[in-house]
């Protein structure tokens, strides 16, 4: 009885601490059912967004466009058993748009080659813009079947797609038309007689920004053309025109531009009107080396970079030439600074953000003098914060308990969360727990910032709270418990046997000594029931005619299990497990009386 009595009080204590402490230490953990969460369809709103956005980049021709949206399409997530249809819809979409994108650049092409009069190469371009063309059209009766299908599975308007997609056919319907034109030009132009060019110029080797002279003649088969309009191109752009003379001899000096590259190339182009009987024609290709100066730039950046704090940078500017400032970018702002017999300094301030920053220098150009540039990246980096922090091992609820926090000479900004409350200090922080608190471990998050060139400082603890109240109940379950037990035993240890009895009945019994314990637990249900009754048992009674002068009917049946249990200890040498166990209920049924 005393084992169980104690093992209930444990148990009892230890569910309400598990109670307390249970929710600091273990997350609540939702479940659902993965499968039926995959299986539902997106939103049509959203997947009608997702369709669309590829068929509208295809209509405005954005080729590069339609493939990342397709990707985006493809990223969305789509119940397994629908997955095929979108991969086909993706993979149709992405067919048509590089035939299409494949059809225009051969096009652009050859009415490049057109403009230069090279008709066999531009019919080829041609027919192979074609053969993408007709793929195309294909693939585009494959893909209205798809999108019926997508629009019937995703329950999507299929107005609004048929719409993009009669666009498409459109779009193809010109392309084609675009062809047979070019076909017809080059068909019509074959009848026209060919015009040839030549170029000369001189000098090859100049300083940028000087001149140059263009002698050229321009001819057909069999005469030259004269009163024609030659243009000039420079690096591919046109720069100016020329008129032939007799023989068709054209000349013209040029003043090239400042021009910081090594070369650049010449070409004169004979371009005719509509009533001229001539075929386009180019010129071969001179290229002319220019001649210049190029600065080099060389910074140095002294001293540590810190947020917030300015840093010197110097340097130089090598065949500075002309050059009376540069102008450096840093941090979004452009600044002048002014050169000294090439050399500059200045003073720049760090952003407050650590991180890795360009740094340019740009010095204009000048006539033969090339601008120069140079990029350095500088990283800002913070410094430590040098601070130590002691939590408390616990905090009592409705008590207060410091932190402390150890530094020097430093301002501090600091902010402490622990159990739901927020404080806020420049130094040591007085936290306590409300009283509304369970016991058990909190965490408690401590920032520390200081000036912006300090990197801010976290740390995480965790601290046991005790809550006085929330252990009074088990505190005061236990003490009533004991105090009632103790009592129970004092009542039971003050009614005594006459030993004299004892002694009678113990001499005439062979009772064994694992058995002992039965006769004294009979010997208190005696003192119990001399208790309750007021009949006490005499030296001269048997354990039968003391039984037979009990008149409880309702404790009777229990006292007599007991008694039988008992003589069978005393003068038998046979009891079974299973009447010693009702003898054991017996007396506990009896203790409760």
């Amino acid at each position: 009885m005393k084992w169980l009595l104690f093992g209930t009080i444990v148990g009892i204590i230890a569910i309400i601490l598990i109670a307390q402490f249970w929710p600091t230490i273990t997350p609540i953990v939702r479940h659902v059912n993965p499968k039926a969460e995959i299986e539902r369809l997106p939103l049509p709103s959203y997947m009608m967004t997702l369709v669309l956005n590829p068929f509208n980049s295809l209509i405005m021709r954005n080729y590069t466009a339609v493939e990342n949206e397709i990707k985006i399409l493809s990223q969305a997530y789509i119940p397994d058993r629908y997955k095929f249809i979108i991969d086909r819809f993706n993979n149709l979409l992405s067919n048509i748009s590089n035939f299409l994108a494949e059809t225009e650049d051969f096009i652009n092409k050859a009415e490049e080659l057109i403009y230069f009069g090279s008709y066999d190469d531009a019919k080829e371009l041609l027919m192979e813009a074609s053969f993408k063309l007709t793929l195309a059209n294909i693939t585009y009766l494959e893909l209205k079947a798809a999108s019926e299908e997508l629009a019937k599975s995703f329950n999507l308007p299929l107005i609004e797609i048929k719409d993009r997609l009669n666009k498409i056919a459109k779009i193809i319907e010109l392309l084609y038309e675009k062809i047979m034109n070019l076909l017809k030009s080059i068909e019509k132009q074959k009848i026209l007689k060919d015009s040839f060019i030549i170029i000369d110029v001189q000098p090859r080797k100049i300083w940028t920004g000087g001149n140059i002279e263009i002698e050229g003649r321009l001819y057909a088969e069999d005469h030259p053309l004269s009163g024609k309009i030659v243009q000039i191109y420079l690096d591919g752009i046109k720069f100016t025109e020329a008129l032939t003379l007799e023989e068709g001899i054209f000349k013209i000096k040029l003043n090239i531009p400042y021009i910081y590259k090594p070369k650049i190339s010449i070409q004169a182009r004979y371009i005719p009107y509509e009533d001229q009987p001539y075929k386009p024609s180019s010129s071969n290709i001179i290229e002319v080396e220019l001649i210049y100066i190029e600065p080099r730039i060389i910074i140095d950046v002294i001293g540590d970079i810190i947020p917030g704090k300015s840093f010197l940078i110097k340097g130089i500017i090598e065949n500075a030439g002309p050059y009376d400032y540069i102008n450096i970018s840093w941090a979004g702002l452009i600044m002048p600074i002014a050169l000294q017999n090439g050399k500059f300094s200045s003073y720049l301030k760090a952003p407050l953000a650590e991180g890795l920053y360009p740094l340019k220098i740009e010095a204009p150009s000048h006539e033969i003098y090339a601008p120069a540039q140079k990029i350095v990246y500088i990283k800002v980096n913070k410094l430590p914060l040098n601070v130590k922090v002691i939590f408390p091992s616990l905090v009592v609820a409705g008590f207060p308990s410091n932190i402390e926090v150890l530094y020097e000479g430093e301002k501090l900004n600091i902010k402490a969360i622990f159990a739901g409350q927020v404080y806020s200090s420049s130094g040591n922080l007085s936290i306590s727990a409300p009283l509304t608190a369970l016991s058990g471990y909190y965490n408690c998050e401590v920032y520390i910032s200081s000036h912006p060139w300090y990197k801010e400082l976290y740390l995480k603890e965790s601290i046991l709270i005790i809550n006085p109240l929330t252990l009074f109940p088990p505190i005061l379950i236990i003490a009533f418990t004991i105090r009632a037990f103790k009592n129970k035993e004092k009542f039971i240890e003050t009614i005594e046997v006459p030993k004299e009895t004892i002694k009678k009945i113990e001499e005439r019994s062979f009772i064994s000594s694992s058995l002992k314990w039965l006769i004294e637990l009979y010997w208190r249900a005696v003192s119990i029931i001399s208790k309750l009754t007021g009949i006490e048992i005499k030296p001269s009674m048997t354990m039968r005619e003391y039984l037979a002068l009990i008149k409880l009917d309702a404790l009777k049946k229990f006292f007599e299990i007991l008694t039988i249990a008992a003589e069978k200890a005393l003068y038998s040498k046979k009891i079974s497990n299973e009447e010693l166990n009702s003898a054991r209920k017996a007396f506990e049924e009896l203790n409760k009386a």
